[in-house]
């Protein structure tokens, strides 16, 4: 993949007046932004969603307009592939499709509109409200990497052309205003998503409430789950069932996120609450687990994994029940295809989990039960090393190995 930059522009706001009997607000946003490398030109493909926070609206018509650097992706540029999502179907009675190329020479229009009444919302969508509806994807090839990427939504042109019914009726009206509900500028400069991994996976031998998965964020930059969406796909026992989860939140720099199996008996278990909860997650011993951006196994992006899916059983080498798999120190980019040797997989109790804590250094302060290495108290912070751990042993005497203790660290200084 070439370097770019792509900065992306401010939306601006404008307010339609369009004279009808009720105001109902339309709500646009760009989301699932991603540029996929390509041989000569990379892509960007980004989605068109949209929201009602007035309930009961039918979707009739929708023109867009697109703003883009004719730097970046040339003079009259029009999408090389357009998409309909769950909001514009096929199967919809929407009869007329405008591809309206270039208006001016830095945007691309494209229309659907049901042309012919009636209106009848029993074959139109309703618009989502209070969540978003995903509408069309576009996809649009960057001709030259070394300008600025940039793209934004022409408000003030699609203004007039959002049309919709009201819940049992066929009136044609038109949302007013339209808005833009997100400002792509604080989008960073690529998909910071790149950089998590799963980090460790608990199913302790003792306490099945201690179940938890692990995310390590190895970028310099936060990444947040409303910009950047993330889904954390468990597949139970081979294919049986799977469970998706998207991840909420934010996850900082060179530090976890955790998702247990429950929200007060981890907390009982290790002393502080998890990041997520949701004991659909399962994580029975013989499931695999991936990270997903963007949707989930049909139509995300794959980011990480763990074990295969379609295959369970105790004979797998990613097994873990009544284990601890943990991701060895010096792995901190994601992988795709699960590789045995990035991971140390151990049986273990809750005691020997370390929720919150990957590739940190332990400092041995000792002075416990007989300054056993197996010991949370003789370690600062208070975990027991683990292959994604470092040591530092400067305090005598020093740790001692109980028999039938697996003890395990990346590095240890004296």
């Amino acid at each position: 993949m070439k370097n770019f930059k792509f900065i992306l522009l401010s939306f601006s706001i404008i307010i339609g007046l369009v004279s009808h009997s009720q105001t109902v607000t339309l709500e646009y946003r760009f989301n699932n932004y991603v540029v996929i490398p390509g041989t000569t030109n990379d892509t960007l493909v980004f989605d068109l969603e949209i929201m009602s926070p007035t309930s009961g609206t039918y979707l009739v018509g929708f023109q867009s307009d697109v703003i883009f650097s004719i730097d970046a992706f040339g003079t009259n540029a029009w999408p090389v592939e357009i998409n309909r999502l769950s909001l514009v179907s096929n199967v919809m009675v929407y009869n007329f499709e405008t591809f309206q190329s270039n208006p001016t020479t830095n945007s691309f229009r494209h229309a659907i509109t049901q042309f012919f009444p009636p209106y009848n919302p029993s074959v139109l969508s309703l618009v989502p409200t209070g969540t978003w509806g995903s509408l069309i994807q576009y996809k649009l090839l960057i001709m030259d990497n070394t300008f600025v990427a940039g793209i934004q939504l022409g408000l003030a042109a699609m203004t007039g052309n959002q049309f919709y019914v009201m819940t049992q009726t066929s009136t044609l009206s038109v949302y007013d205003p339209i808005v833009a509900d997100n400002d792509l500028l604080t989008f960073s400069l690529y998909p910071k998503f790149y950089d998590l991994i799963i980090s460790e996976i608990a199913d302790p031998s003792n306490s099945s409430s201690g179940r938890f998965l692990e995310i390590y964020n190895g970028d310099t930059e936060d990444v947040n789950f409303l910009v950047w969406p993330c889904y954390l796909i468990t597949e139970f026992a081979g294919g049986v069932s799977i469970n998706v989860e998207r991840l909420q939140g934010m996850i900082q720099s060179g530090e976890t996120f955790v998702i247990a199996y429950d929200n007060d008996d981890f907390h009982s278990d290790y002393g502080f609450y998890p990041d997520q909860a949701d004991n659909a997650i399962g994580l029975t011993g013989v499931d695999a687990v991936a990270l997903y951006a963007f949707g989930d196994t049909t139509s995300g992006v794959l980011i990480d994994m763990y074990g295969e899916f379609g295959e369970s059983g105790n004979s797998q080498p990613w097994y873990y029940e009544d284990r601890q798999a943990v991701r060895r120190f010096d792995i901190v980019t994601p992988n795709t295809v699960w590789t045995n040797s990035e991971w140390m997989i151990r049986g273990a109790e809750y005691i020997d989990m370390t929720p919150q804590s990957h590739r940190d250094t332990l400092i041995w302060t000792g002075g416990t039960s007989y300054d056993a290495w197996r010991e949370k108290a003789n370690w600062n912070p208070n975990y027991i090393p683990d292959a994604a751990h470092d040591v530092i042993i400067n305090t005598m005497p020093g740790p001692i190995m109980q028999a039938g203790d697996t003890t395990a660290c990346h590095d240890i200084n004296f």
